[in-house]
């Protein structure tokens, strides 16, 4: 795995836990929820485009 694939892993995995964070806030009905969900779900979105970008070019090399 080099350095793309575990930057990217570590994306997904923050993102994750932005949108696991939010879920727990949901339940004190925080302000904050919405927020957190949309950058989670953003950060989820680049870890998962930078990912792909990088097997891509694994493939072609």
């Amino acid at each position: 795995m080099n350095i793309k694939s575990r930057y990217a892993a570590l994306l997904i995995l923050l993102g994750s836990l932005t949108i696991l964070f939010g879920a727990a806030l949901k339940a004190e009905d925080s302000m904050y929820t919405n927020l957190l969900f949309i950058s989670g779900l953003l950060i989820n979105f680049i870890g998962a485009i930078v990912l792909v970008i990088n097997m891509y070019h694994k493939r072609r090399n």
